[in-house]
């Protein structure tokens, strides 16, 4: 019987490196969950799986897995990010009856999914942390504040949780005593914090595989490219492996006694020399590729030991390679040339290292995430995508050069008035339905006809989410409460039943009208109501107080001005 592999929620950086690995080796590879059509197209695919997502827990996903589970007969189920990891985890002892699931111990997943567990173990162990604390509740903000100089990073103590595979929680770095209280209140809602000390360092990785807590196999890498402001980097080499690092990742796997894959990933001050923990995964790594291809095998080495028993692996690899992930790296440039160059807490490239860094291209030390001269398709859909980002970005620019953009903007408007004046139904459609649009909706109920029913929600699957302490304080402004709003996904039946659907930017207006192209008449740009040539009302989450009151303000007078229009005293009246 050939050897086969069920690989969940691959996306065009790890799960498409898991999918290349494991079919080089002569894997049979399915897919379920997709996240990326990149991956998807990957020659190494073989099946993908018609699976519902086990969003929130609910639906009919695990009476469905496992119906596929006892038809197909798979080696190994590798879930490759959280969104598959928490549902796995759950129904583990369900699940593995039908077949072995890459799936850490109790103990071992706690420690890599919890920050406030990691840190713990790591304090016991005598890794370098920065100065941390821990916040349960309200009360314990103004002492924890006395104990912190700024800036300090904000974590939740886990990303996702068990119980909501669908809502992630971020990383937040205040770098104003003023902005604390408010920051650690409103991520509070969602749990525990972690409050760490900043320290300025580039991000550095140690990867291993490792079975009962003994080391088989190593690699390390460190950031080239990282976001201004934090996140996944897009650029990346790799390096030899640092004797302390090893040692300090050595010492966390054998405490967690742990069977599997994992990055132990580090901040190291290159002027100093100094390091501290940053965190751990405790599953595949969006650099994955430069590791691939520098010769470490992750993906394979995890088949051969869960399902193999094989414990002996290479122990070198090559250092000095460069790895690129296309699509983020050019979000990067865009992000690094913009970026206050006098923030010390900015991850900043010059211009000049910039330049330098072509000639890894020259001396062919460098590769793309997604190409591979065995498997070149995704590649190319990859830069297909790009390409066409890239001409509607030049179309846009071209129609507000030749003063297109105003004239058409304004003619729309005036078309969009007959259908929002007889509408009865009207939806408010942002991205995560925690900034606009719950605010949108809220003011719209508070001028409009009391017949006519307003609702919102967000192209994001993320549902539950409440609005940030910023949005709260802005819709106060404007007599407003978004305290008790909760965020929803929007949905089919919610679209199909409305007669007007509100957006805010293109990309809104984009992904309704390629998931919902029915209802593409019924979608009004809120934008084209802005008296000057843009377009667009630009999402406000993570930026200061000011912008969301901006925000907000834009938001109350073009519905002030649209409800003169389609709201009259004679449109009050009930209809009969």
């Amino acid at each position: 019987m050939p050897k086969s592999v069920l690989v969940l929620r691959c996306d065009d950086r790890s799960g498409l490196a898991v999918i290349r690995s494991l079919g080089r080796a002569g894997i049979e590879v399915d897919v379920g969950w997709p996240v990326k059509q990149c991956a998807l197209r990957s020659r190494y695919v073989r099946n993908v799986l018609d699976l519902p997502e086990p969003k929130n827990q609910a639906g009919d996903w695990l009476e469905t897995l496992k119906g596929l589970l006892s038809q197909h007969k798979y080696d190994l189920i590798i879930p490759c990010d959280d969104h598959a990891i928490i549902p796995l985890e759950k129904h583990k002892d369900e699940i593995g009856k039908y077949a072995r699931i890459y799936a850490l111990g109790k103990e071992a997943f706690l420690a890599t999914f919890d920050k406030y567990q990691t840190t713990l173990v790591a304090e016991r162990c005598g890794v370098r942390l920065p100065h941390w604390a821990f916040i349960s509740s309200p009360e314990e903000i103004t002492a924890a504040e006395e104990k912190f100089s700024f800036p300090v990073v904000l974590k939740p103590v886990s990303s996702f949780s068990l119980h909501d595979v669908a809502g992630r929680r971020e990383v937040r770095t205040v770098r104003d005593r003023k902005d604390f209280a408010p920051s650690v209140a409103a991520m509070l809602r969602d749990g525990p914090v972690l409050i760490q000390a900043y320290f300025a360092g580039q991000g550095v990785g140690v990867e291993l595989v490792s079975k009962d807590g003994c080391v088989l196999a190593a690699f390390q890498h460190e950031r080239v490219h990282e976001p201004p402001s934090g996140g996944g980097s897009s650029y990346r080499r790799s390096v030899a492996l640092d004797p302390e690092l090893l040692d300090a990742a050595k010492a966390l796997v054998c405490a967690f006694n742990y069977t599997g894959v994992i990055m132990v990933e580090f901040r190291v001050n290159k002027k100093t020399g100094d390091w501290i923990l940053v965190e751990t995964n405790g599953r595949f790594w969006g650099s994955l590729p430069l590791a691939v291809v520098s010769g470490v095998d992750f993906p394979r080495y995890l088949y051969e030991m869960l399902v193999e028993g094989r414990t002996s692996f290479p122990t070198t690899y090559k250092t000095g390679v460069y790895c690129r992930n296309l699509t983020l790296d050019l979000r990067w440039f865009k992000q690094n040339l913009k970026a206050d160059r006098n923030d010390p807490t900015k991850q900043v490239v010059s211009i000049g290292r910039m330049v330098a860094e072509l000639s890894n291209v020259l001396t062919l030390s460098e590769h793309i995430d997604t190409f591979a001269l065995d498997d070149p398709l995704p590649f190319f859909i990859e830069v297909r995508e790009l390409f066409a980002g890239g001409l509607d970005s030049v179309l846009q620019r071209t129609s507000h050069a030749f003063g297109l953009s105003k004239a058409l903007k304004r003619r729309r408007a005036e078309r969009a008035l007959s259908k929002i004046s007889s509408a009865r139904k009207v939806v408010f459609v942002c991205f995560g339905n925690i900034c606009r649009s719950p605010f949108a909706e809220a003011y719209a109920r508070s001028i409009a006809p009391k017949y006519i029913t307003f609702s919102s929600a967000g192209t994001y699957s993320k549902v539950d989410r409440v609005a940030p302490q910023e949005a709260c304080m802005a819709a106060a402004h404007f007599s407003i409460n978004l305290d008790h709003h909760r965020s929803r996904a929007c949905s089919a039946a919610m679209v199909e039943t409305s007669d007007v659907i509100f957006v805010f930017d293109r990309q809104n207006l984009k992904e309704l009208v390629r998931r919902f192209p029915q209802a593409e008449s019924r979608i009004v740009s809120l934008g084209d109501f802005l008296p000057e040539a843009d377009e667009e009302i630009a999402d406000p989450f993570g930026k200061p107080f000011e912008q969301f009151r901006d925000c907000y303000r834009i938001i109350s007078e073009l519905l002030s001005t649209i409800g003169e229009f389609c709201w009259t005293e004679h449109e009050r009246e009930q209809p009969s």
